[in-house]
């Protein structure tokens, strides 16, 4: 009894004790913590510098893009479209084009009046609608061609979008022109696109997966780019650019370095490693070559090339991700290398932006001409 006694006696001397420890060691623990972020930020500071270029804000003087009558994606017909790219705080390109009568980018209407000799669709993405170098390149082409060439050539590309878009607008440009050749000419992630539609809100533009409910789209993806009033100062864009990006880790990312070297880190672990695809994109793969040789199906009659241009990182590289030889032939197609018949460098490409350059362009232009057998005046 008596020990009883005793203990219940000292206990709370003893949960004081052990209490004044803890909070010692949770104060120890907080300043080790407080101090090792300290130490990152110096280190980071000094190796790995943050910067907040990657916060790319796109905008254009039109709501863009449209679903024409035979359910194909393309520009607004009739119109001179200034689009830029800021990255935080930097202009990437500040360009502007024309839109034809049929919503694709040239300064000429499309039409069947024209007595020539061959007429080529050229079909792709951003890197064949081509103004980030300040000109369109495939109307350029065109226009420098030699004399005793007398062709027409059409530009499809239309930016963002992928080969299930390419097979719908060649669908649509063939009810209404007459051509004889199909040349596709593609990157690879437009295999891995899945087809998307345009939705316009106030001044959001989205490209949402039709799939999909619109309404998702809306609530889940973010903006693809913004509208802007075409003679808007470029001090107004870059001032709206910091206002759309802000939020609360955009903003610690730009002022901590470990916050920003932590969100790189994030983003590069999403990107697919070289050499191989993850199961989902090899699907979209797959689907993509599918589509691809629908185009040969439904245009048999009509001769087809597919020229293979290189990513900003494939030319880093030295070398295309993936070959694509052997499938896109499979498919019906003659398949041209531009990595192995065209010379390439860094230098061709804008600086924060994958799209290619004014130089860039100008290689893609000798190149297609090359695989075309074009002659340049």
């Amino acid at each position: 009894m008596c020990v009883i006694d005793i203990t219940c006696h000292h206990m709370p001397i003893f949960i004081y004790q052990n209490a004044n420890k803890m909070k010692k060691n949770i104060l120890l623990i907080f300043l080790s913590v407080l101090v090792t972020l300290l130490l990152c930020e110096l280190l980071l500071a000094i190796v790995a510098p943050q910067t907040n270029e990657d916060r790319r804000y796109l905008v254009w003087s039109s709501p863009n893009f449209r679903v024409d009558q035979f359910g194909a994606v393309t520009f607004l017909p009739n119109e001179t479209v200034r689009t830029v790219a800021v990255y935080g705080d930097k202009v990437e390109y500040d360009v502007s084009y024309q839109t034809n009568n049929m919503g694709l980018i040239d300064h000429r209407d499309y039409g069947n009046k024209e007595t020539v000799s061959r007429r080529l669709a050229f079909v792709g993405d951003s890197f064949t609608a081509g103004h980030h170098g300040g000109t369109p390149w495939v109307p350029d082409l065109r226009d420098h061609l030699a004399i005793d060439q007398n062709f027409a050539i059409y530009n499809l590309g239309i930016s963002g979008t992928g080969i299930h878009h390419f097979a719908k607008l060649v669908e649509s440009f063939a009810a209404r022109i007459d051509f004889d050749e199909i040349v596709v000419i593609a990157i690879l992630d437009d295999f891995l696109r899945p087809y998307w539609v345009p939705d316009t809100t106030a001044s959001e533009i989205r490209f949402c997966n039709a799939k999909f409910p619109i309404e998702k789209c809306r609530t889940e993806k973010r903006p693809v780019g913004y509208i802007f009033a075409y003679d808007t100062p470029i001090d107004t864009i870059i001032a709206q650019a910091d206002a759309f990006q802000t939020t609360i880790w955009r903003e610690l990312t730009a002022i901590s370095h470990l916050a920003g070297f932590a969100d790189r880190a994030w983003g590069s672990s999403q990107k697919r490693e070289r050499g191989g695809l993850p199961r989902w994109q090899q699907i979209l793969l797959e689907e993509g070559m599918a589509t691809l040789g629908s185009i040969s199906t439904k245009h048999p009659d009509k001769k087809r090339t597919f020229i293979h241009l290189p990513q900003k990182s494939e030319v880093a590289a030295s070398e295309f991700e993936l070959d694509l030889r052997k499938d896109v032939e499979s498919q019906g197609f003659i398949y041209f290398s531009s990595m192995e018949h065209c010379s390439w460098s860094l230098g061709m490409f804008l600086e924060l932006d994958g799209h290619p350059n004014r130089l860039g362009y100008e290689n893609i232009t000798r190149c297609v001409a090359q695989a075309l057998a074009l002659q340049l005046q």
